[in-house]
């Protein structure tokens, strides 16, 4: 392969320092290392390119042959060897073992985060006021500082991993490290637990916590409070604490996103006549006006008295639909009433067909009703 292919390879231009392409190699070794993108053929294949262009340009470092020679191949040794393998490369080299171990560390173990679902009511979203949740966690043990060991007493080396944490499994040129299990990463091991927490770290505390959800918050989102988790002896910190948000179920209103659906018994009269009406909302009350004349299904907007939107700036709408409310025991005189009604109506229209809701108006759906509530009168009997 010709020389500026290397650089190219490694993203540089011809002629660049030895610091630089260290500094480039490492970039593209952490990126594509076999560790980080297992089962991923083409991310192993750009390792492997940038390794070699790697050992052609530095060379083994230590005199013995290796370097650049003719044609930008890498030379090879004095001793007639094809040179050091990639295992005893990166075995030797400082920086690349400062630069995985890192990320190994990371990996032993995961947080120890807790996971909570709080039920909460619709007016909670409309005010946006702070609510107390009482939650169980892990907290650091005072006893042994939250170690898990009883103060005193020493912790000795896992004797699996021998105190790394982690352990190499050999896959052809490549090594693939995993979490030691014995120790769960954490590379010791406790010879004399805590009397206090048994060898946890840290004690079962309840907690009252202040939460505020933010404005447009729907069913289900989650709000992670960083810190408030059980504590974890090993990465010596707390979790965090995810609380997943439950609304629970009003008894009039009914969320559609940022509106809030009301469904509103009217008597007919109300419907027929007009009036106004008292509606009730989630920040109080509000006076609808409903029309002369206007048919059941009928829906009004209420423009502001919904939830908050995501942008905190505005609100939806609350969405009221009115239905009749046909009574199941009526009195004496509205009996007489409707009976009065149902003849004046039957005077001007006797067909006695009722059309569909979507029909006609106020009058056919009166008498619908009427018809269901008051039987028909009996047929008169043979004259004498």
């Amino acid at each position: 392969m010709p020389r500026s292919d290397y650089y190219k390879i490694l993203g540089l231009a011809p002629g660049a320092s030895i610091t630089e392409i260290k500094r480039a190699y490492r970039k593209l070794a952490h990126r594509y290392h076999p560790d980080k993108n297992p089962d991923d053929p083409w991310a192993e294949e750009r390792f492997k390119e940038a390794t070699e262009a790697y050992q052609a340009l530095i060379g083994n470092g230590e005199g013995a042959g290796g370097g650049v020679g003719r044609g930008g191949r890498a030379a090879p040794p004095a001793n007639g060897r094809s040179g050091h393998s990639y295992e005893d490369h990166y075995e030797s080299s400082a920086e690349w073992r400062s630069t995985f171990d890192s990320d190994r560390r990371k990996r032993r173990k995961p947080r120890t985060d807790r996971h909570v679902d709080l039920e909460v009511d619709l007016h909670v979203l409309v005010s946006q006021d702070p609510v107390a949740v009482r939650v169980s966690r892990l907290e650091k043990c005072p006893r042994c500082d939250g170690g898990g060991a009883e103060p005193g007493t020493a912790l000795s080396a896992c004797p699996t991993c021998y105190g790394r944490g982690t352990y190499a499994i050999q896959q052809g040129l490549f090594s693939t490290y995993k979490v030691c299990a014995h120790c769960s990463g954490a590379g010791t091991l406790i010879e004399v637990p805590c009397s206090s927490c048994h060898g946890l770290g840290g004690i079962e505390t309840q907690r009252t916590l202040s939460i505020r959800f933010p404005a447009g918050t729907s069913e289900g989102a989650q709000l992670k409070l960083a810190g408030q988790g059980d504590w974890d002896r090993d990465a010596r910190e707390c979790g965090d604490l995810h609380v997943r948000l439950r609304i629970r179920r009003h008894d009039l209103f009914e969320r559609k996103g940022a509106d809030i659906a009301l469904e509103l018994p009217v008597g007919f009269p109300l419907l027929a006549l007009g009036a106004t009406v008292t509606v009730p909302t989630l920040a109080g009350e509000r006076q609808l006006r409903i029309p002369p004349g206007t048919q059941s299904g009928t829906m009004f907007r209420l423009r502001g008295e919904g939830l908050p939107r995501r942008d905190g700036a505005s609100r939806g709408d609350l969405i009221v639909t009115l239905k009749v409310d046909v009574p199941e025991n009526l009195s004496r005189a509205q009996r007489e009433a409707l009976e009065q009604y149902q003849a004046a109506t039957a005077a001007s229209d006797d067909t006695g067909i009722m059309p569909t809701p979507a029909g006609r108006g106020v009058r056919h759906l009166i008498r619908r009703l009427v018809s269901v509530l008051v039987p028909p009168p009996p047929p008169p009997g043979p004259r004498s």
